[in-house]
Formats: structure tokens, C-alpha cells, sequence
């Protein structure tokens, strides 16, 4: 999803048919961010359920931090897919570190 965003511009011009293009850019940042959303909720049911320290809610800041790039110029949006990526990747493996050390 941050590529297509990041690429919006591009790919309208190059005729892609991504779902941003075809809703609009308004469209793709309002579904990045309710997905970007749902990972916040679930990571906050999960650390409920399982009892997982309040510190495992911190590796969230990680998931949430590309979403200050929306609504940028396209300049401003290009470091949108790599953040995204290297941001869940860290985000996933903190909380599941947390996870595992809790369960043990």
C-alpha cells in the first residue's frame, strides 16, 4: 500500500490501475490508515489478552510512524514504502519478542 501511494502520481501517468489510482489519493491514505488502525487495535487486544508488558505497546510507535508522511507532496511521500516496511518488520519482531518473553 505505501508503494502505491508513494508512486500515485506515476502510475496515473503511466495508466496503472492500483486501487489508489482508481479511488483517488484521498482514498489510499483513508485505507492505509484504517489498516495502519487495525494493526494498532489488534496489538492492543493482544497485549489485553495476554498480559504482555506495557512496553510491548511502545514497538506500536514503530507501525505508526510513516503515517506522518500522508498527505505530503510527492517528494515528501517518498520514503512512505520503505518506512512502512523496515517500520512493521521492526514492529514485528519487538512485540513478538515481548510476546515470547511473556509466555515463558
Amino acid at each position: 500500500m505505501g508503494t502505491h501511494l508513494r508512486d500515485y502520481e506515476a502510475d496515473v501517468v503511466d495508466g496503472h490501475r492500483t486501487f489508489t489510482v482508481r479511488h483517488g489519493l484521498a482514498a489510499g491514505e483513508a485505507l492505509y490508515r484504517l489498516l495502519v488502525l487495525a494493526i494498532a487495535g489488534s496489538t492492543v487486544l493482544l497485549a489485553l489478552l495476554y498480559e504482555v508488558p506495557a512496553v510491548a505497546l511502545s514497538a506500536l510507535c514503530l507501525a505508526l510512524l510513516p503515517l506522518r508522511l500522508l498527505g505530503e507532496a510527492p517528494a515528501g511521500r517518498a520514503p512512505l514504502a520503505r518506512l512502512t516496511g523496515r517500520g512493521y518488520a521492526l514492529y514485528s519482531a519487538a512485540f513478538l519478542a515481548l510476546l515470547w518473553m511473556s509466555l515463558s
